[in-house]
């Protein structure tokens, strides 16, 4: 699962001056509920805001700071060998110096059949896994509709909101080549209120073309978010699921843990923690894959960058598929990283993407033609100046999609509301 990131990355330091929003700070101690031994290197995040996160210490420790208007979200701890634990931000009080959470030891009932004399034998089920990519995956052209959302964040409060309603029209996963098509059917956008550096981001942009140009990367965030699920490109040397180059590296570069056995309905689903690298270190459960034991699919990954020594978060991708006509499509997409809009180089300074697809068509479509899809080279073509407020009021009622998180939408909504800021961005 070796993958080549290209980041573009420029550190010009100068004094902040900017006030900070009201802050809410948990200080935490994790241990083990038998044994009142500190628990180490758990993740602690924020369920709806998993980009606000850390990693607790050799002695359990943690501290965790979030705006005071994501009260309403939930702080989540997970370790390997433990079960999980949620607890309502509402029901935390922060007022204590220290606040003790326990947590209790996991018990995992494996099926016989995959127990061997040496233990679980992870590496092999991945591996099979990803042998069994073509199988399992698109073998024809197919459309998904679904949202396009992107939430842009700084010092933890977030600072501006673009949605659209998509088509896309995707290949074969076999066919890597080919590129898919995307057509924007609605728009909106609220105002941009982070600290925007306009000659730092021209420099940047440069930069970005360049990379674009000679690594044949998508320039548009649309695309960019969707080509993020790599399984799409399990055919191409180097990435994370083409099998010729995981076999070579899995037995020296890998650790793998089994973190879960799940049982919807008749399936039985394997959650398999990794890390990797030259030297890779024990997982830390924030890289995984969730695996279908009765086809070998993989039904979720996530892979993650960041969390270590200052605890940032450097890059996220989540993926998510359903099976359809006996092919997993992704349903779910997820990506989170840095946002370079200015010479600080801030960890509570983010781009969270997603689009949420409720609809597949593997025959008797209408294909997108060249001229209603947004161009991958083009940053804004994806961007409208028409918004037509019943339509997104239908949208926004209609529980397909995910719905805006309240403290989200109070962040946003500190200056003015909204509505009134998708009309204002809509006359621009």
């Amino acid at each position: 699962m070796k993958f080549l990131h290209v980041s573009i990355f420029f550190a010009i330091y100068y004094p902040s001056f900017s006030q900070q929003a009201q802050m809410v700070t948990i200080n935490g101690n994790l241990v083990d509920h038998s044994s009142n031994l500190p628990i180490n290197n758990a993740v602690c995040f924020l369920k709806n805001n998993d980009h606000i996160g850390v990693v607790s210490d050799k002695n359990g420790s943690l501290v965790l700071s979030f705006p005071k208007t994501l009260i309403y979200d939930t702080l989540i701890v997970s370790s390997l060998a433990y079960e999980r634990v949620s607890i309502p931000l509402s029901q935390i009080d922060t007022s204590k110096d220290l606040i003790k959470i326990s947590m209790k030891e996991r018990t995992l009932l494996l099926d016989e059949l995959i127990i061997e004399a040496t233990g679980y034998d992870l590496k092999k089920l991945v591996l099979n896994s990803v042998a069994n990519i073509s199988k399992n995956y698109p073998d024809r052209a197919h459309q998904l509709k679904g949202l396009y959302r992107r939430v842009s964040t700084e010092k933890k409060q977030y600072k501006y909101l673009e949605e659209a309603v998509v088509l896309v029209e995707d290949h074969d996963y076999k066919n890597y080549q080919r590129p898919s098509k995307i057509k924007v059917n609605a728009y909106r956008q609220s105002k941009d209120w982070g600290k925007i550096d306009t000659l730092m981001v021209k420099v940047l942009n440069k930069i970005r073309e360049k990379a674009v140009k000679n690594f044949n990367l998508s320039n548009n965030s649309l695309h960019r978010l969707f080509e993020s699920n790599y399984i799409r490109v399990f055919n191409k040397d180097g990435t994370h699921f083409n099998f010729n180059t995981l076999k070579g590296f899995i037995d020296d570069h890998y650790k793998f843990e089994l973190v879960d056995i799940l049982t919807p309905g008749r399936d039985t689903i394997y959650h398999v923690a990794f890390s990797e690298g030259p030297f890779p270190e024990r997982p830390s459960g924030r890289t995984y894959l969730k695996i279908n034991s009765s086809d070998l699919g993989i039904v979720e990954f996530q892979i993650s960058s960041g969390f270590k020594g200052n605890n940032n978060l450097l890059h996220q991708v989540l993926v998510k598929f359903r099976k359809v006509d006996n092919r997993y499509y992704p349903y779910y997409i997820k990506t989170v990283q840095p946002r370079y809009i200015n010479r600080e180089i801030d960890d509570g300074e983010y781009d969270i993407e997603i689009y949420q697809f409720d609809e597949v068509k593997t025959k008797d479509f209408r294909k997108i033609r060249s001229k209603e899809s947004i161009n991958r080279l083009d940053m804004e073509s994806h961007k409208s100046n028409s918004y037509d407020p019943g339509f997104w009021k239908d949208i926004d009622e209609s529980g397909k999609y995910p719905v805006l998180d309240q403290g989200v939408k109070l962040s946003l909504e500190k200056n003015q509301s909204l509505e009134e800021q998708f009309e204002e961005a809509s006359r621009q």
